[in-house]
């Protein structure tokens, strides 16, 4: 399973699992973190999944900034996402959750605690860069052949949901 693969699965977790009405994947921006992927679920709650394929990524993580200092990340639950067996729970960062895809399953192995106070400035600048892509190519602009580039002319171009009609509606 690949890094991308899971940032996949992670996303379509985030919107059918935790019912995130927004969610956003490898974003770059004025941030200093760029979560693999991130979800925004009613009133404001985040979720932040991060994905690992080998343990030498996991443990470069833990030295992060935002690892060692709580307050500083993004996420009012936040998850690691990784392979069965990559890591085991006593080795995670207080707090924080462990969710293990197979090809089949995506099983939580630990919950999430809540994270209090999150770095809502960080999450709002990952919103705006994201926002701020989608308006340049709605307004006619090119991204380059990148896989964020053409995620976005991708959702661009599907269709809006429709919504259901109601007895009575005509």
């Amino acid at each position: 399973m690949t890094h991308a693969d899971l940032i996949i699965r992670a996303a379509h977790w985030l919107r059918k699992t935790r019912r995130c009405r927004v969610v956003l994947t490898e974003i770059s921006s004025q941030a200093n973190e760029f979560p693999d992927a991130i979800g925004w679920s009613g009133g404001g709650a985040t979720t932040l999944v991060e994905c690992k394929v080998s343990r030498d990524d996991f443990r470069a993580d833990l030295k992060k900034i935002f690892r060692q200092c709580p307050d500083r990340g993004m996420g009012n639950r936040r998850f690691y996402m990784v392979p069965p067996g990559l890591i085991y729970p006593g080795c995670l960062p207080e707090g924080w959750g462990l969710i293990e895809v197979s090809d089949k399953q995506v099983r939580v192995k630990v919950r999430s605690g809540v994270f209090h106070p999150v770095n809502t400035r960080a999450e709002m600048y990952v919103l705006i860069s994201e926002l701020s892509l989608y308006q340049f190519v709605a307004s006619g602009g090119e991204l380059g052949p990148s896989a964020r580039g053409s995620r976005i002319h991708h959702e661009m171009r599907r269709p809006p949901p429709v919504a259901p009609l109601h007895p009575g509606d005509t």
